[in-house]
C-alpha cells in the first residue's frame, strides 16, 4: 500500500522471539513480500484497519 503523500517516517525497533520471526520470514516467502520490513507494514495497516472498522461498527458509524 503506497501512500501519494509524502510523509516522514520514523524507525521503530521492536523485539520479537525467534519463532515470531521465523513464522514471518515463512510468510514473506510464501507470499512473495519484498522484505520484512513491507511485511511488517502491511500486516499493520491491516491491523489497523480492521480495528478502526470493528470500532466503527461497534459505534454505529
Amino acid at each position: 500500500m503506497k501512500s501519494t503523500q509524502s510523509a516522514s517516517k520514523r524507525v521503530l525497533s521492536v523485539r520479537l522471539k525467534d519463532s515470531v520471526v521465523k513464522k514471518i520470514d515463512q510468510l514473506i516467502h510464501e507470499r512473495k513480500f519484498e522484505s520484512r520490513t513491507h511485511f511488517i507494514k502491511s500486516a499493520l495497516d491491516f491491523y489497523i484497519s480492521k480495528k478502526l472498522n470493528e470500532e466503527r461498527t461497534v459505534n454505529g458509524s
